[in-house]
């Protein structure tokens, strides 16, 4: 009898365990080239050369939740693991980028059986910039996807492909940086009823809004928020999530840390996120706008005047030098030191407009006979 019971026992378990959902919960990743915040773009591309690679280990509590208070409470319950990401530079307008979550540990309260480790879907993703940083806002289209390898007894993957397009749009300023995000996250709609006997449990895709403010502060730590909501198109609630950063160039070490409260957002947003790592870039943070005053490249601020002669830098000739103000050819910024051409400079030059000899003082010999020198 008591082989009987234990058999019974255990086909049941292993029927519930192939009736279990599994499903991708991820739907917030790094932005592997933190151009902008470290989750939102600021509408720049890295430059043609240019990488970002790091790992960040991260924490996450409440990843599963019913829509019924009290029926049903995390699925999964604490989540730690770490994301691999990276970033490439192909052209100055064109970068590819990639991030790789990875479960260490991970336990639930209530429901089926869930693998303590595992893989979640890579997310692999290219940014093409259509506004450059030259314009007033900076625009780029990002297309991200989700290659279906993730582990599912793990709820890392339905085995499907997701499908993450979006716009950024930002502006980088004196001190600050913000961007927008508009996307759309496509995924497989996965009914978590059998679980959590409520029709809205549901795991699918979501509009999403996120906003990012940051500093720029070239030197020591900078500061950043980023704000994410989402709509879920198939069951589930709007949800919000905000996230409160750090991070510190060292070299070309860049220190990671940031956490945040998730609100509302049933099935799929946690209580609390919390991310601490590295990132290596042969290229520095994104550097404050263009400001007289500090160390710049003049290609990158032609609407400064390095030298201060009111003249631009995009349009100046001479852009370190400055344009001598005295009515010949004033407005191309190269300073004209011998206006007539004639070998004495304007300032020895008795007749700058006209050319003459340096015996004359720049002034023509109207008779072939050298003229004595005019008075000044």
């Amino acid at each position: 009898m008591k082989k009987l019971t234990t058999g019974l026992l255990l086909t049941a378990s292993l029927a519930f365990a192939q009736q279990s959902p599994s499903a991708d919960l991820e739907q917030l990743w790094l932005d592997p080239a933190g151009r902008g915040s470290l989750f939102v773009g600021n509408g720049r591309t890295l430059g043609a050369g240019e990488f970002r690679a790091g790992v960040v280990g991260y924490y996450t509590h409440g990843n599963l939740r019913s829509t019924q208070a009290g029926a049903f409470t995390d699925l999964l319950r604490d989540r730690f693991g770490f994301q691999l990401f990276g970033a490439l530079g192909l052209f100055d307008w064109l970068e590819l980028g990639a991030s790789v979550p990875v479960y260490v540990y991970q336990e639930g309260q209530v429901g089926g059986p869930v693998a303590s480790a595992g893989l979640g879907n890579p997310m692999l993703q290219a940014k093409v910039n259509i506004l450059d940083a030259h314009k007033p806002f900076s625009l780029a289209v990002v297309l991200g996807v989700g290659i279906p390898v993730g582990t599912t007894a793990a709820q890392g993957s339905s085995g499907l492909v997701d499908a993450v397009p979006r716009l950024q749009l930002g502006r980088v300023y004196d001190k600050w940086q913000f961007g927008v995000e508009l996307g759309y996250l496509h995924r497989a709609t996965i009914d978590f009823r059998s679980v959590t006997n409520s029709s809205e449990d549901k795991v699918g895709s979501q509009t999403f809004l996120a906003v990012m403010v940051a500093t720029v502060n070239p030197e020591g730590p900078r500061g950043e928020f980023t704000f994410r909501g989402y709509v879920p198109t198939a069951g589930g609630a709007p949800g919000l999530e905000g996230q409160l950063g750090f991070r510190w160039a060292l070299g070309p070490a860049e220190l990671i840390a940031s956490a945040g409260p998730g609100f509302g957002g049933h099935t799929t947003t946690p209580a609390l996120r919390a991310y601490f790592g590295v990132a290596f870039a042969n290229t520095p943070m994104t550097q404050p706008t263009c400001v007289e005053g500090r160390g710049y490249a003049l290609s990158e601020c032609p609407e400064l005047d390095r030298d201060g002669d009111g003249v631009l830098n995009g349009s100046d000739v001479a852009p370190l030098r400055a344009e001598d103000k005295d009515g010949f050819q004033d407005d191309d910024g190269a300073p004209d030191l011998d206006n007539d051409d004639d070998g004495t400079l304007d300032g020895a030059d008795e007749c700058p407009d006209v050319a003459g000899s340096a015996a004359n003082k720049g002034c023509p010999d109207r008779d072939g006979v050298v003229d004595p020198a005019r008075a000044t």
